[in-house]
């Protein structure tokens, strides 16, 4: 008899450390977030899948990537738009914010629809002094931002937060860049709805908050 207690002690013992293996498991795995982990405890990093991104498309929920109609919205005398050439690699136009504190930079690629920005640029106007003799229009925006709340000033910790782990980084003197990629475009329904072969975001860090903000398609 007291054998058969013996045996089903140990059965209730390994049933309820099984679980807890279990259970211990499950945890790694969420805790790991963007990580998988194998069965031998080897923790795989999957931070070289930059394929994977939520793309951002707009600036404060008005202009639009690629689209010639949303400009109005954004900028009241939209019909005395004019790019500027040589400022970029491709024809721009700059805004200012409504305390001359930020510049949005708008590209429009050759063959284009006019007023339609395949890429768009925010950083400081303290940044960015060659522009201060440039052509350029005051909004009313306090400052510049996408739909996911990504804006100059941010933390690398927010930026993470908000667009993930799938990014390649390089550290270039005391800045850090960190850019996220879309470029398959054979699987990318986004890619193949602007008819666009490949869409980026590039942040640009100086002790640990965004200095600059660049997003779109790659030129074609």
């Amino acid at each position: 008899m007291n054998n058969v207690k013996i045996i089903i002690a140990l059965l209730i013992f390994l049933t309820l450390s099984c679980k807890e293996d279990k259970k211990h498991f499950e945890n790694l795995k969420k805790i790991s977030g963007k990580q998988s982990v194998n069965t031998d405890k080897t923790v795989i990093n999957s931070i070289k899948d930059v394929s994977k991104i939520i793309p951002d498309t707009t600036i404060n929920g008005k202009l639009f990537l690629s689209n010639d109609k949303s400009l109005c919205k954004f900028y009241i005398y939209c019909k005395s738009i004019a790019t500027i050439d040589k400022i970029r690699e491709s024809p721009v136009v700059v805004f200012t914010n409504k305390s001359k504190t930020e510049y949005l930079i708008a590209h429009q690629y050759e063959g284009s629809i006019k007023n339609a920005f395949d890429c768009f640029e925010i950083t400081y106007v303290k940044n960015e002094q060659e522009l201060s003799n440039t052509n350029n229009y005051n909004v009313l925006e306090n400052n510049f931002r996408t739909e996911t709340d990504i804006k100059l000033g941010i933390t690398f910790e927010e930026l993470k937060s908000i667009k993930g782990a799938n990014y390649e980084k390089e550290e270039k003197e005391n800045l850090t860049i960190l850019t996220y990629k879309n470029t398959d475009y054979e699987t990318s329904p986004f890619l193949k709805r602007y008819n666009m072969p490949s869409y980026f975001m590039e942040f640009t860090l100086k002790d640990n908050k965004t200095e600059k903000i660049k997003f779109g398609f790659n030129y074609p």
